[in-house]
């Protein structure tokens, strides 16, 4: 009976500590074994699993298709047909595409099986802000070659419907890839990993004394510059401001600024996402469940059950949505956006309009004072004008607005400073508009050009029934990912970039 319960438990992946406590408690004494018997006997129960993996996942895909016409899957294989890569996607998992594949999040970061083949979850945001899965992939390396066939694999399942964003980590053949493959897609380096290897890199130089501020001050520009003009000014002040001699990072993080800055994707579409870490919760799921010792169809089941939980949760959101929500004041454009957005999605809205009703005390730091950027600076950049102005009025008006006297007092100077904006223009605002026009073409004159590299030949396929599994890792834990190092010298204008070699693991 017991053994019977094991092999109940060990279906819906419970833990080995889990399933002893459960024995434990219906025995209603000391038991005589302990987790390694557990585990042994789940080792038994999952071999006739673990015979011919990979024939065994082709027929479970080929069930699949069979019951859910949508469903889409490929395989990579070898001279041998040993198993290289696969990709698939079900009915659902593409309807989401369609409706919410704009922008997407990637990672590979994850071992999950006995082979070592890296898990690449394609993870998208819904409608109501959460997590969904696009497609999913197993990678034998992180070469080039190996995605171009994952993300053309996508395409093809995706009925050549590109991306209009993706965020990845920093990986040069995942980068070249993406050029390549999606030349139309904006592509965004995780801002979360720059900056964690940035605190890991410069911990030396952030505990000097005469540096105290740097880490805060780094931070704060990298997260909260509102301007490419402002950011890139605060930036370079920094080896003024503080000693940064020996803090090579600083000068790789300058130089992949327009990859990984916020304030340089904010005409593009990231919602709620600049970092890769929704790819990160993805792979979290499975991590609960499945290890790395566990065969690929042991995974598929996971799989279907996470994507099952999924769909169950769109269609309650759906459900919530039907209702009004309750609304935190009169105003009538809380009332039209309870209407327009999905439920969690007016709730972030809502919670904006509760702050913004409130008297805040001032934040910490402010980098758009006008004493913080050079006058040239300002002069150049209507949108950093902009920005200065709207901090200033914003305090003024959380001043203004603590009593009846002085709410009077500001809306009256507000009144007579339209007044004289609204005077016939003079000499000096005349010049003042030419050099707004003229600063404009100069920012639209700082795009990159978009390199296009040459297509590699795409990866062996067959349709063939008789699949092969790939080797077992032979070493335990994740190979090595190439690494990128980059001397940069902050007085010129150019710089030289070395990849240091890295070993890839077939």
């Amino acid at each position: 009976m017991e053994k019977e319960l094991i092999a109940t438990f060990n279906k819906v992946n419970l833990p080995d500590r889990k399933i002893m406590t459960v024995l434990s408690y219906i025995r209603g004494d000391v038991t005589p074994y302990n987790k390694k018997h557990i585990s042994n006997e789940k080792t038994k129960i999952n071999k006739p699993t673990s015979d011919n993996d990979m024939q065994q996942v082709y027929d479970w895909f080929s069930k699949k298709q069979a019951e859910d016409p949508m469903f889409f899957y490929k395989f990579s294989i070898d001279e041998n047909n040993k198993v290289k890569n696969i990709f698939w996607s079900n009915g659902t998992s593409r309807r989401y595409y369609e409706e919410f594949g704009d922008c997407i999040s990637f990672d590979t970061t994850y071992n999950t099986n006995k082979y070592s083949l890296k898990f690449a979850p394609i993870v998208g945001i819904t409608g109501h802000g959460d997590n969904c899965l696009f497609g999913c992939a197993f990678k034998m390396d992180e070469t080039t070659k190996t995605f171009e066939w994952l993300f053309q694999t996508m395409l093809t399942c995706m009925g050549g419907k590109d991306p209009k964003t993706i965020i990845t980590d920093l990986d040069l053949a995942m980068k070249a890839t993406i050029r390549n493959v999606l030349p139309d897609t904006i592509h965004q380096n995780c801002f979360f990993h720059i900056v964690k290897k940035a605190q890991e890199k410069g911990g030396r130089i952030f505990s000097l004394e005469r540096n105290k501020k740097l880490h805060d001050d780094l931070f704060d520009i990298l997260r909260n510059s509102l301007t490419e003009t402002e950011f890139e000014y605060l930036y370079k002040k920094l080896p003024q401001t503080y000693d940064v001699g020996g803090f090579r990072y600083l000068d790789d993080m300058w130089f992949n600024r327009e990859n990984f800055v916020p304030c340089y994707f904010k005409k593009h579409f990231f919602p709620f996402i600049n970092s890769t870490v929704r790819s990160e919760g993805t792979n979290a799921l499975f991590k609960l469940d499945v290890t790395p010792r566990y065969s690929i169809m042991r995974f598929m089941n996971e799989f279907q059950r996470i994507s099952d939980t999924t769909e169950k949760n769109q269609a309650e959101q759906d459900f919530e949505t039907r209702s009004m929500p309750w609304l935190s004041t009169s105003y009538e454009f809380e009332r039209q956006a309870a209407r327009l957005y999905n439920r969690k999605i007016f709730f972030k809205f809502q919670k904006e309009l509760i702050l913004a009703t409130k008297w805040r005390a001032k934040e910490r730091k402010q980098l758009t004072r006008q004493n913080t950027v050079p006058e040239i600076e300002i002069e150049k950049s209507r949108p950093l004008r902009h920005n200065i102005l709207s901090n200033k009025l914003s305090n003024i008006a959380s001043d203004g607005s603590r009593t009846m006297e002085t709410f009077n007092y500001v809306l009256e100077e507000v009144e007579r400073m339209q007044r004289k904006l609204n005077e016939p223009a003079d000499e000096v605002r005349l010049q003042q508009s030419q050099s707004v026009q003229q600063s404009g073409t100069n920012v639209l004159q700082d795009a990159n050009d978009v390199v296009r590299l040459p297509q590699t030949e795409s990866a062996q396929e067959s349709d063939t029934m008789l699949l092969q599994d790939p080797n077992n890792a032979q070493k335990r834990g994740r190979p090595k990912k190439e690494m990128l190092t980059t001397l940069i010298n902050s007085s010129s204008a150019s710089a030289a970039s070395k990849p240091k070699k890295g070993k890839v693991k077939n």
